[in-house]
């Protein structure tokens, strides 16, 4: 039997149109017989059945629908009173006298309507309202005075009609001319199953029947089995009233009675009004913010929507350009441009942005529903929940079978919903009907104004709709809530694209969409959307959507229950319901401007997450819960753009809140979502550069590899989370390429929420260090390689500033200082490894500019272009300034020799000088020219892309000239200088060569190539100094910019890192206290790096020898001036690098008079651990001493010293003379000498002297008997304990042809000093406390026992 076809979810059918009427030949009536009224009815045959005896229907075949099996209602199903298989349905209908049947006419030609004498139904249970509470207005009293059962067994047709208001004669129904009127009644068989589901994924944790107040109990893990049998209760019958006019008569006929349901209108429960469906707004805002960011639409945001990150550069400078490339590159994102260059006047072209207003609030009561009455319609579809249409919609369907074109098989006979015209004829149309009442309200007592409580497990058993989801649709569709006497929003109606009746289930089609916020406002829960799609009264596919949002990101999202007929085994085909649950972001983008937020968008990934598994309890659906899948927390990916708009992925779980959620108050132990995020623990960023705060367009680079996140969030207002950056553990690049530190955890710092990089935090501080670290070169603050040995700039890393990297002090900073104590802490950083640069900073007239900046750089192609030019151009200024201050010291320096008789050197030294200062003056103007000119033309460029590219290739070659000068003056510069100014040149002249350049600026202009394609690092510092450790007496002598100190890297396929440190024109006076040497530098310079091996460059000015040493004033001529510029040995070890030379003297003999043997050295020693900076100077040394010889007198001796800023180092000196006497007499010889020498050595504060005698003779008779005799006299002193020790040896020797023997004899005498020996305390080893076990022993010797 054909049957309607099953309407499926997001699939819209074609319309069917109105139901066929095909003409059926009416049978013969028979003659009238004088029979009883049990005997006509008894001659009706198989055609009319009683409804209290009525069989079973016959199993007619039935088409299936196109989408789907359809299948029958269950004939037995399962509930707490299971019924009989042939119980007949109870109508509301009162019971009547039986002798009425005899009045009645039967109409014999479709012996298909019968009387009913029996059939009986409880009264309508009403439930209490509270006081207070306004409800619909009551059900009119129905008096239903006929009742009719309806049984066509060829389409299946089986219902019960009763009337109000009828007279009934001669089998016709008549309403009374005069009176108002009277009621049709259609009692249809129940049009829904309620049937079991069966959730797919780890149902949630149920009660504990052993401990009904204890936890609930986890279920064993597995998706739930389906039962067998599976569950299953009827809904009530389904009533549909008719109000007929005064005046009309309605035959007691099938076909009659089916015109008539047809004919007349509806009596509806009085909230069942017409409406129209909600619609929800699809308009998405975050592209009016895009462009508006980009300035190509101007958009007027509210003052609390300003953006954080407004940091706005004008156009004609090279900042403008780059921010502009970087906000076109993201509107192209966006608008996903069909073609790569695309001007940007065809991105846009006209964009209107509307505005919303909202309604006004009235005040109006509360209108609560009731169940509705006898003669209003009630349609019971779903299970408990009763719909009903409006009176502007009406049924349609064939009054009498309608047989196929074969003749084999009938269509079932049903009514269908349409609109009612104006004439009365109904046509098949979309309808809206409301949920007019619940029927699970009948066990609560105070459900008016407030939710169901939760119910886990469900009552009675898992379905489509729970009781929270009857009544919810109940009230949003048909009532009128208030709170505080103002309505909450007014009902939406739900949509019926289909809503068939038949006697064999009910076809639904429905789909209800509702505005949530209202609702949840009130803190009452709410259905966002709900589908329901079910073929002959059975569940095929129902779509609940509950209203949230994920924690503590904000994005929309709701929780998704859908309930689905699935057939899952082949073995045992059964089609039975299966529930699932998910979230479904449905706000996959949401854009920040909190300045305490790094990200100004979060889109989050997946937007549908598998289904929930464990499964939610019903009470975390009406609250909160972390979203978990498969058993844990399930992972989200969020797609964010941090503050320079790179994008960065970050894997997190996130917490599910139901929009009506308000946080308790107060919170106390309370569980919340910001617990339950907190819980999960930090976000993993993976090792990601991200950007907490904007970096300079064109220049610096605030991103930092982030390796993890924590986040918090707060609830300001109902339905909306802001999230809150509590801190981040990431490393810090600039950092940890000169020296690993390892992540460090900070959080944002109050200047920067406070001011962000305006006015009030000129400092640009950004970040402060939860844990202060310190950034060390070297052990324990000494030198070390990678500041060139003279330096160790240990700096505390307190906080992060955009312009000057870490920083040691925050505030100070913040508020454009520069607080050498506070900023460089207790890090102590070293000039030499020893002298702190704290002493020798001047606090005079310095502000941020002086201090330290470290600071990376992601840059694309033509960024790093625009930056390398602005660094050659004050490369070249400061090279000349420094040739001027050269060309100052060079000037002295020639007055110095001049007085000491060497003009011609120090006129070259001065013409050296004056050649540098030239040449470096005169590059300047070509190379700020040539730079401005490349700089300009990429300004320029936007406005005139048609002439850019030339105006580019001119501008290029221009500089690729101005870049050969430059490096053929670097070799009269500094050696800072010359490093500085190649290392530029290399990389600008790769830009300028590159055929592809100035394609790439045009790209770049447009936001099309704005991808990273350099990472650099640098750290530069050059400080205002003063002599330490005053003026008057200083030890180390500085000038006033003298210091440079210069790291540069650069990250990527071509990884690089240099050190540059050079400090000018500073004097070593050392000792401290009582000078030996000033040695004078023009300059000190240190190169190191990947590039390469280390390089040094010294240039010392004139010596001078002062003090105990002046007596060397007078040799030091023979030193050259430049003797450590290109020295003849430089000695690079892992411990440092030692440069000088060392300088043979020629030997002088007069007579008998001999000189030999002389030497003079000098070097400087730069360790890179360790140690310190130290100057050594040396004639002779003891392996190779002079030698001095007069006739038979002789000596010889070395001299050696080492000082540092500490002081002096090492001391040596050693002397000796002696005589020598020798004769030979043939049978016998002998000889005898004599020496005497002194050997002196100093360390720091320690030392010893040493004095000899030594008197050796010796006699040899033939060669076969010798003896000799040897005395050794020493004397020692020690410095430190003022010891001074004797020493005599004796040693006598005697050999006799083979055979020898020797025999020493050796005393020692010492004298003890002022520190020779031990004091008391030191022998009665006395502790720290004043204690001494050894002196409390030898105490209680003596004691009384």
């Amino acid at each position: 039997m054909p049957g309607p076809n099953d309407p499926r979810p997001a699939r819209k059918l074609p319309d069917l149109g109105k139901q066929r009427r095909i003409p059926v030949e009416p049978q013969q009536p028979e003659e009238p017989q004088a029979e009883a009224p049990k005997k006509r009815r008894a001659n009706l045959g198989e055609e009319v059945r009683v409804a209290a005896k009525r069989k079973r229907p016959i199993d007619i075949p039935v088409e299936r629908p196109i989408d789907g099996p359809v299948r029958r209602p269950v004939d037995h199903p399962v509930d707490v009173h299971p019924q009989r298989p042939d119980r007949p349905v109870e109508v509301p209908v009162q019971r009547f006298d039986a002798g009425q049947i005899a009045q009645l006419q039967i109409d014999r030609r479709v012996p298909t309507v019968v009387i009913d004498p029996g059939l009986v139904i409880p009264p309508i249970k009403i439930p209490r309202v509270p006081e207070g509470s306004s409800q619909a207005a009551p059900a009119p009293e129905v008096t239903l005075d006929h009742h009719v059962e309806v049984i066509r067994s060829a389409d299946l047709v089986s219902m019960v009609v009763s009337t109000s208001g009828f007279d009934l004669a001669d089998g016709v129904f008549t309403t009374a001319a005069d009176g108002p009127g009277g009621l049709l009644v259609f009692t249809l068989p129940f049009q829904h199953l309620g049937e079991q589901a069966f959730y797919e994924g780890i149902p949630a944790p149920q009660p504990n029947p052993a401990d009904p107040d204890g936890p609930p109990v986890q279920s064993s893990g597995g998706p739930e089995q389906p039962t067998n049998p599976v569950g299953g209760i009827p809904a009530r019958a389904t009533r549909v009233v008719l109000q007929v006019p005064a005046g009309e008569s309605v035959e007691v006929t099938s076909s009659a009675l089916l015109a008539a349901l047809e004919k007349y209108p509806m009596a509806v429960h009085p909230l069942a009004t017409p409406g129209a469906p909600y619609r929800r707004n699809p308009f998405n805002p975050r592209l009016v913010q895009v462009l508006a960011n980009a300035g190509l639409i101007q958009h007027v945001l509210a003052a609390d929507e300003q953006p954080a990150f407004t940091d706005l550069h004008a156009a004609d400078t090279t900042a403008g350009i780059a921010q502009r490339a970087r906000a076109l590159a993201q509107v192209r994102a966006t608008l996903n441009a069909p073609a790569a260059h695309a001007a940007v006047t065809e991105l846009v072209d006209d964009w209107r942005i509307p505005v919303t207003k909202l309604p006004p609030i009235f005040r109006n009561p509360e209108k609560l529903s009731r169940p509705p009455g006898t003669g209003e319609t009630a349609i019971e579809a779903p299970y408990r929940l009763v719909v009903s249409p409006s009176t502007q919609s009406g049924w349609t369907h064939a009054d009498d079978p309608v047989p196929d074109t074969s003749g084999t098989a009938v269509e079932l006979w049903h009514t269908r919903l349409g609109h009612r015209d104006a004439d009365g004829t109904v046509t098949e149309a979309e309808q809206t009907i409301r949920a007019v009442w619940a029927r699970d309200r009948e066990r609560f007592d105070n459900w008016p104004g407030t939710d169901f409580p939760p119910e886990t497990p469900e009552v009675p058993m898992r379905m489509s709709l729970n009781s929270s989801d009857r009544h919810m649709l109940v009230r949003q569709s048909s009532e009128v809530w208030a709170k505080n006497r103002t309505k909450i929003a007014d009902p939406t109606p739900v949509e019926a694209d289909r809503l068939y009746l038949s006697s064999l289930g009910a076809w639904l089609d429905l789909h209800g969409e509702w505005d949530t916020l209202p609702w949840s406002t009130a803190t009452l829960s709410s259905i966002m959307a709900w589908d329901h799609e079910a073929p002959m009264g059975r569940d095929q596919y129902v779509r609940v959507v509950y209203p949230g949002y994920l924690f503590p990101f904000g994005h929309k999202a709701t929780l998704v229950k859908v309930t689905e007929r699935k057939i899952k085994s082949k073995t045992d085909p059964k089609a039975t319901l299966f529930q699932r649950k998910f979230i479904v972001v449905g706000e996959p983008v949401k854009t920040y401007t909190d300045i305490g937020n790094p990200f100004k968008r979060v889109e989050i990934a997946p937007t549908i997450t598998p289904i929930l598994s464990p499964e939610p309890t019903a009470a975390q659906e009406q609250s909160f819960f972390v979203v978990q899948c498969g058993g844990g927390p399930f992972q989200f990916v969020l797609h964010c753009i941090d503050a320079d708009d790179r994008e960065v992925k970050l894997p997190t779980p996130l917490v599910w809140v139901a929009e009506k959620y308000a946080l308790p108050n107060p919170a106390g132990n309370a569980a919340t979502p910001i617990k339950a995020f907190a819980d999960l623990g930090p976000i993993n960023g993976l090792g990601q550069n991200v950007s907490f705060a904007p970096s300079e367009p064109g220049g610096v680079d605030l991103a930092v590899p982030t390796v993890a996140l924590t986040f918090s969030g707060t609830i300001p207002s109902v339905g909306k989370a802001v999230p809150q950056f509590v801190s981040a553990k990431a490393t810090i690049p600039a950092v940890e390429r000169m020296k690993p530190t390892g992540p460090q955890e900070f959080t944002y710092a109050d200047a920067w929420l406070q001011h962000g990089f305006g006015a009030g935090n000129e400092g640009q501080v950004w970040a402060e260090l939860t844990s202060p670290t310190t950034l060390g070169f070297g052990s324990g603050g000494a030198s070390s390689g990678g500041a060139g040995g003279f330096i160790a700039p240990s700096l505390p890393i307190a906080a992060l500033s955009r312009s000057q990297g870490p920083v040691g002090d925050a505030a100070t900073v913040a508020a454009g200082d520069f607080d050498p104590a506070k900023f460089l802490g207790a890090a102590l950083p070293k000039l030499f490894g020893f002298v702190s640069l704290v002493d020798i900073l001047s606090l005079a007239g310095i502000d941020l500019n002086d201090a330290p900046a470290l600071v990376t750089e992601s840059l694309a192609t033509v960024e790093a272009l625009m930056s390398d030019l602005k660094k050659l151009k004050k490369a070249v200024e400061d090279a000349a300034a420094e040739a001027q201050s050269a060309l100052t010291r060079a000037q002295q320096t020639a007055n110095d020799l001049t007085a000491q008789g060497r003009a011609a050197l120090a006129g070259e030294v001065l013409a050296k000088a004056q050649d540098a200062a030239t040449t470096a003056t005169n590059l300047v103007g070509g190379v700020v020219n040539a730079a401005d000119g490349v700089l300009q033309a990429i300004i320029d460029a936007p406005g005139d892309l048609a002439g850019a590219p030339g105006k580019l290739a001119a501008a290029l070659n221009t500089l690729a000239g101005a870049l050969n000068d430059v490096e053929a003056a670097t070799e009269k510069l500094t050696p800072l200088a010359k490093n500085q100014l190649l290392g530029l040149v290399k990389l600008l002249r790769e830009a300028a060569t590159d055929a592809s350049m100035v394609q790439s600026v045009i790209d770049f202009v447009q936001g099309i190539a704005t991808a990273v394609a350099d990472a650099r690092f640098s750290f530069k510092w050059q400080p205002k100094l003063q002599s330490w450790p005053n003026e008057a007496k200083p030890v180390l002598q500085l000038p006033e910019r003298g210091l440079t100190l210069a790291v540069e890297g650069q990250a990527g396929k071509n990884p690089k890192a240099e050190v540059l440190a050079e400090l000018r024109g500073f004097a070593l006076i050392l000792p401290p206290g009582e000078p030996m040497m000033k040695l004078p530098f023009d300059h000190l310079m240190f190169k190191a790096g990947s590039s390469g091996k280390a390089e040094v460059d010294a240039s010392v000015g004139n010596i001078e020898f002062v003090g105990i040493l002046s007596f060397v004033e007078r040799i030091k001529q023979l030193i050259p001036l430049d003797g450590f510029s290109d020295p003849p040995y430089v000695d690079v070890k892992p411990d440092g690098v030692t440069a000088g030379f060392s300088l043979d003297l020629p030997n002088l003999a007069i007579g008998v008079f001999s000189l030999s043997n002389m030497s003079l050295a000098a070097d400087v020693r730069v360790p890179f651990l360790g140690d310190v900076v130290s100057v050594g100077f040396g004639f002779c040394t003891r392996e190779r001493p002079f030698n001095l010889a007069v006739l038979c007198l002789g000596g010889g001796g070395w001299f050696g010293i080492r000082l540092s800023p500490r002081g002096l180092e090492v001391l040596e000196l050693g002397l000796e003379a002696g005589a020598y006497l020798s004769i030979n007499l043939g049978v016998a010889s002998g000889s005898v000498s004599m020496a005497i020498g002194i050997y002196l050595r100093m360390e720091a504060d320690k030392g010893s002297l040493t004095a000899y005698f030594r008197l050796r003779g010796e006699v040899s008779v033939l060669g076969l008997i010798s003896a000799s005799i040897e005395l050794y006299l020493s004397l020692t002193y020690d410095f430190p304990s003022g010891k001074l020790t004797g020493t005599a040896t004796i040693t006598v020797k005697v050999k006799v042809l083979c055979f020898s023997k020797s025999v020493s004899i050796t005393c020692q005498r010492s004298f003890a000093g002022s520190n020779g020996d031990p004091t008391f305390a030191e022998v009665m080893g006395v502790q720290p406390d004043f204690t001494s076990p050894l002196w409390t022993d030898y105490c209680l010797a003596f004691a009384e026992e």
